[in-house]
């Protein structure tokens, strides 16, 4: 391999940059890639960044300063040698996923058809999302979806972290707010990000507000049932209790939420954070106070 490319990540490919935590060399790509093609065809294959004199069945993955290949695409060949080129690390990880699709869908797991493409996302975010708040996911369960993402060119798992039934993010700072045994640390975070990137993965969290939040009004004492002269069922949808709406009236309800938003989004390094903010009933207006 050449020396430069081990130095070289995403980071370095001008525009095709896109927001993530991906952050791999070729060298890494190819020692990952190597041992797929491995596990999946039995066969030890050179992958390499090294362009002289490649034989038939190397493997060259390569970074290119293309404006056409965008922050994921990827150019493809498969005559003689298969060339992977993108103008970033998402771009050849994507490439190197399709390979792979390529080996499996063959009988004997080795011949890839010839010839030559070009593929690139319509779409810049590819979501997978998932309600934590009503139900606990098993870690486990977490990783294996991060996976099978990765493996079909999916980018982003956004993560639903709270709803009325309850609240998946455990601190310290908020003794009584989240189920240490149906939740996640910050530990179970780092380990989920840590898989996310090796899948170009973002893990994009969610928590939402004002509404979905009887768990967080129960633990604070902030929602529109709480307090002197409180909302009653009339103020609200029938099948809701005032307490599924934090009070935004009262100021200790913005300090609260400001607090949990500023410690969580702190956990995660994806550009995107959702606060919900649904589902308001309009009866609300007409609250005492």
């Amino acid at each position: 391999m050449d020396p430069r490319a081990r130095s070289r990540t995403q980071t370095q490919a001008g525009s095709a940059e896109l927001p993530g935590p991906a952050r791999q060399t070729v060298q890494e790509l190819a020692m990952t890639l190597r041992a797929e093609i491995q596990q999946v065809t039995g066969l030890r294959l050179r992958v390499t960044s090294d362009e002289h004199d490649p034989a038939d069945g190397d493997i060259l993955l390569g970074l290119a300063d293309d404006t056409a290949l965008g922050a994921e695409g990827y150019r493809f060949a498969s005559s003689g040698a298969i060339r992977v080129e993108a103008a970033s690390t998402h771009g050849l990880f994507y490439g190197t996923r399709t390979l792979l699709q390529m080996l499996r869908a063959d009988p004997q797991h080795r011949a890839v058809p010839r010839g030559r493409g070009l593929d690139r996302p319509a779409q810049q975010v590819r979501m997978v999302m998932l309600d934590a708040g009503r139900k606990y996911w098993q870690p486990d369960y977490l990783e294996n979806l991060i996976r099978r993402m990765g493996y079909l060119k999916l980018n982003t798992l956004f993560l639903q972290f709270s709803d009325a039934e309850g609240f998946r993010l455990f601190s310290r700072k908020f003794p009584g707010l989240a189920d240490p045994a149906h939740s996640y640390d910050r530990a179970d975070i780092e380990r989920l990000k840590a898989v996310a990137a090796e899948q170009h993965v973002q893990l994009m969290p969610g928590i939402d507000v004002p509404g979905h939040a009887t768990v967080i009004s129960n633990a604070f004492g902030i929602g529109f049932g709480d307090g002197p002269d409180p909302c009653t069922g009339a103020h609200t949808h029938s099948h809701l209790t005032p307490d599924w709406i934090l009070d935004l009236t009262n100021p200790r309800t913005l300090q609260v939420t400001r607090s949990i938003v500023d410690e969580f989004a702190g956990w995660f390094d994806a550009p995107l954070f959702s606060i919900g903010a649904d589902e308001l009933p309009g009866q609300l207006a007409n609250c005492p106070g």
